[in-house]
């Protein structure tokens, strides 16, 4: 049976001589990876990464490692269109125009 707290894909930080926690990873693809901390069984994000995603159900932090997949993500400097919103009086379907 898994510890308790174990989420699928979660690692152990390590408490250093200072007091931070730490993780080191292997050598990650180029890739949008995203995170969360579990600290005594609460959720929550890293305070020192600004970058969040949010959907209907959870919130995590995000990071990018580029190249390859991970510039799938970034952002680009290349020709952007634009949207706008145009009226069209219509009486197809038979109302008075």
């Amino acid at each position: 049976m898994p510890p308790e707290g174990w989420v699928p894909g979660s690692k152990e930080m390590t408490k250093g001589d200072k007091g931070i926690w730490t993780y080191t990873s292997g050598t990650l693809d180029p890739e949008l990876y995203s995170y969360t901390f579990l600290i005594d069984g609460f959720r929550t994000v890293d305070p020192n990464n600004v970058f969040i995603v949010r959907d209907v159900a959870s919130i995590m932090n995000i990071f990018i490692i580029d190249g390859g997949k991970g510039d799938l993500y970034s952002v680009n400097d290349v020709p952007h269109g634009s949207v706008t919103r145009r009226w069209y009086d219509s009486s197809h379907y038979g109302w008075p125009v």
